[in-house]
């Protein structure tokens, strides 16, 4: 199993703005949404 692309997330995100919940809680994401795809 190896990692493509980038291993990291490369932005923060609100968890209130993205999932609705309520916190101030940022949260790490990827930019791409298949930055960090495994392969088997």
């Amino acid at each position: 199993m190896t990692l493509t692309a980038q291993s990291e997330p490369d932005l923060i995100v609100s968890a209130r703005t993205v999932f609705g919940i309520d916190s101030d809680l940022e949260v790490p994401a990827f930019r791409d949404r298949d930055a960090c795809a495994y392969i088997f």
